[in-house]
């Protein structure tokens, strides 16, 4: 019974934690759908309430930014739910000019 609720609470939590991502473009035009030009997955804890992340953006994209992204992808999702949200990794992405 235990290992029953247990794998349901599991799965449970899958669905709850819901890939997300946030999408910042310049100007008016649209979001760009291919590859990113840098792509890091960050580190962060407890539900992604603490923690932190720096991208010297100049150093990545010298000529300037086209598109940033963060989300949080499948493997993230998985990760945080397997870890019960105690580590919870995202994925920021950079498409430079």
């Amino acid at each position: 019974m235990k290992r029953g609720l247990f794998i349901l609470m599991i799965i449970l939590m899958m669905f709850v934690s819901a890939c997300k991502t946030v999408t910042i473009t310049e100007g008016d035009l649209e979001e760009i759908t291919s590859e990113a030009t840098y792509e890091s997955s960050e580190s962060f804890f407890l539900f992604g309430l603490i923690g932190e992340v720096h991208v010297y953006l100049p150093q990545q994209c010298p000529k300037g930014v086209f598109q940033v992204q963060t989300g949080m992808s499948f493997v993230d999702g998985l990760l945080s739910t397997v870890t019960l949200f105690i580590y919870t990794p995202k994925t920021v992405r950079l498409w430079c000019k």
